[in-house]
């Protein structure tokens, strides 16, 4: 599994990645990273779509453990180009970068 940090995710948030954030569906409503779609662990094989096509997929939780789970289980359903971001929306935030929230 790839790692990145939020330092490095928020470098290249102006070239529009695909960000996917496996937290529950009332912690992604609290604030989330720019852009990023919604894809509960708990629901994360109702979601796989969100994660194919090709590109790198930038997957996030709170702090990087489900974000982490999430890669390994769907890394071994065959899905490449996955890369956990370490510390999550929880370093996101610590840093001051910005969030959508709603």
């Amino acid at each position: 599994m790839t790692e990145i940090t939020v330092d490095e995710l928020h470098g290249i948030l102006a070239s529009s990645p695909r960000v996917v954030d496996v937290r529950e569906r009332d912690e992604f409503a609290g604030g989330r990273i720019p852009g990023a779609l919604n894809a509960p662990l708990s629901e994360l094989g109702d979601h796989v779509e969100k994660f194919q096509g090709g590109d790198v997929v930038y997957v996030v939780c709170q702090a990087g453990g489900r974000s982490a789970r999430a890669c390994e289980a769907l890394e071994e359903a065959g899905l490449s180009g996955l890369v956990n971001v370490v510390g999550g929306t929880g370093a996101w935030k610590a840093r001051n970068f910005p969030l959508e929230v709603g």
